[in-house]
């Protein structure tokens, strides 16, 4: 193991394949995944059990991320008389190269996209619940949105921000899994920004231009 990776198995980054990418195209599959992480091992029913959906249903999924190098085991944990199995992320962090890949990969990904986005709306919503009940609950959380105009340099620094932004939050997981501080729980950090439909739509025209991208 690197000094970054905290189990057998793991890695510090996940080249994710098209095999991979399909079966996190599954909306119920990579609700499952969603619910593992890199640091925290849990078991298929502490998943059913946050999910409401029965132990053989998440075992099935969690099959499925194993048999395809997403999911690793991480050891046993004894629950009253049995013994459950324990599960992490494969990496700590995700590749995707998009060179040459076929048409099918670019689904796959949108389709896993709007799986996430499902997931995040959820999860808003009760944010906004508990925000409402106690105004204390306002710092779990953060939103911010802006619609903008930016340059192709511009874009490259604001992408290397985000991907910062998830080096300190992996250090902010880690000290969490350690004990430093309190009152800890789950959150789920999103961060992206992305052409207007309208912007891409223009520039779609423009590509289709172009002699066509070679196939792999």
């Amino acid at each position: 193991m690197s000094e970054t990776t905290l189990f057998p198995g793991q890695k510090d980054v996940v080249n994710i394949s098209l095999d991979m990418m399909t079966v996190l195209a599954s909306s119920a599959t990579y609700e499952v995944f969603l619910c593992f992480s890199y640091v925290e091992p849990r078991s298929i029913p502490d998943v059913a059990t946050e999910l409401g959906k029965s132990q053989a249903t998440i075992g099935s999924h969690v099959a499925k991320l194993m048999e395809h190098g997403l999911l690793v085991e991480a050891g046993l944990r004894k629950k009253r008389s049995r013994m459950e199995r324990l599960f992490v992320w494969t990496g700590r962090g995700t590749y995707h190269d998009y060179t040459n890949q076929p048409i099918e990969y670019f689904k796959a990904t949108s389709a896993r996209t709007e799986s996430l986005l499902r997931r995040y709306g959820r999860q808003y919503s009760l944010y906004m619940e508990r925000v409402f009940l106690s105004e204390e609950e306002i710092h779990r959380g953060a939103m911010r949105w802006r619609p903008m105009i930016i340059s192709k340099e511009g874009a490259i620094k604001l992408r290397q921000a985000l991907f910062d932004v998830h080096e300190i939050a992996a250090e902010l997981e880690r000290e969490a899994k350690e004990g430093i501080g309190t009152d800890i729980e789950h959150v789920f950090m999103i961060t992206t920004f992305m052409p207007t439909v309208n912007s891409s739509n223009m520039r779609i025209r423009q590509l289709r231009g172009k002699p066509a991208r070679k196939k792999k």
